[in-house]
């Protein structure tokens, strides 16, 4: 049997630096689905991750060639998964005439927007026309996702749920994993309005003892500048650094030498890092939305802020930072919830999936 996967970025090498959730998500279910099916990835070798202005011109681009080669390429079932190939996916599927699953990790609507007009014109206007299209499978990231998904009247055969996950071999260790100096607060996003990491720094610059703190940045994105200036606005050069990338097992690293994650974003699929986090038995700090409460199970293993609110935010990384018995518990609860979720057990569900779209 002949899978193709439709993607934008896939990682070219083993240091795994992945652009984000969704690429983290397709490298490991075709890691997974090698061992049962015949398969083949076409992404783009763009880089341009961000969604600026300019990435808009690559995109359509890489739409245009992402068709041509699914066309010219032989497959049973084809899987897009992210707002740039679903239409060329769909067209490749209808005219060889084999099912068309795609993965959904979210739908923007107008948050499109917060990536500013040009970009927002393009991604809400490809979204309106996927949603519009006929599809044989769709596979949500979240209850959040497919709420939305159904709100918008998604035409398909066939929904399903699968959540993210983590490979547990990633996150063992054999001895015991010493912390930063400082007492450091770990954050993984994209530097795009929608993580609202100026709503951490803001938290972060109210907490009292900086001088013992640092907070780490990991990601990359077209607010990157405006965030460094906000950093000097607020004196905070030496607490705060900010990170492009890591390697796959630095990053790990990274988030094992932290004592806390924190994730602003009021925009999320499934916040896969804060999976990823909670398995390095970090407690954390996230935006009070939907789906932060669904991933989470109702606040294990976190504390919810008002998104809105930075005060908020601060008194909440004050409270795990000062309030060692609330910490412990929290991190006990974090290790927990955060085994339960696994990329093998998702792509058991997503196999199944495939194998019901493919006796349509």
């Amino acid at each position: 049997m002949k899978l193709l996967f439709l993607t934008e970025f896939f990682p070219s090498d083993e240091n795994k630096v992945f652009t984000g959730g969704v690429e983290a998500r397709s490298y490991y279910t075709v890691n997974q689905a090698k061992k049962d099916f015949s398969i083949k990835v076409i992404a783009s070798s763009s880089k341009q991750i961000p969604a600026t202005n300019f990435s808009v011109f690559t995109r359509i681009i890489y739409l245009f060639i992402a068709f041509y080669k699914a066309l010219i390429t032989d497959f049973d079932l084809i899987e897009a998964s992210n707002v740039v190939v679903y239409l060329p996916a769909w067209l490749a599927g209808k005219i060889k005439r084999k099912p068309v699953i795609i993965w959904v990790p979210d739908v923007l609507g107008k948050s499109w927007f917060d990536f500013g007009w040009f970009v927002g014109i393009f991604g809400y206007l490809m979204e309106k026309l996927y949603l519009s299209l006929s599809w044989d499978g769709v596979i949500a990231l979240s209850h959040s996702t497919k709420t939305k998904l159904l709100e918008a009247k998604i035409k398909t055969k066939k929904i399903t749920i699968v959540h993210g996950g983590i490979d547990p071999q990633e996150f063992k260790h054999s001895k015991k994993i010493s912390k930063f100096k400082k007492t450091t607060i770990c954050c993984i996003a994209r530097l795009v309005k929608t993580k609202r990491i100026d709503i951490l720094i803001k938290a972060f610059a109210a907490l009292p003892q900086q001088s013992q703190l640092q907070l780490t940045i990991i990601g990359r994105g077209p607010q990157k500048e405006f965030l460094l200036r906000l950093i000097k606005e607020n004196r905070l050069q030496e607490q705060v650094n900010i990170i492009d990338s890591l390697p796959r097992h630095k990053l790990i690293e990274s988030l094992q030498h932290s004592c806390l994650f924190c994730l602003p974003s009021v925009v999320e699929g499934f916040g896969l890092a804060t999976i990823e986090a909670m398995a390095c038995g970090l407690p954390v700090v996230l935006a009070d939305i939907p789906i932060n409460q669904e991933i989470t199970n109702f606040g294990q293993g976190c504390l919810f802020f008002h998104p809105d609110n930075p005060t908020d935010l601060t008194n909440k990384l004050k409270l795990l930072l000062t309030d060692n018995h609330l910490y412990l518990e929290k991190q006990q609860q974090a290790k927990v919830l955060a085994s339960t979720y696994s990329w093998q057990k998702a792509y058991q569900q997503t196999k199944t999936f495939y194998e019901t779209c493919l006796s349509l």
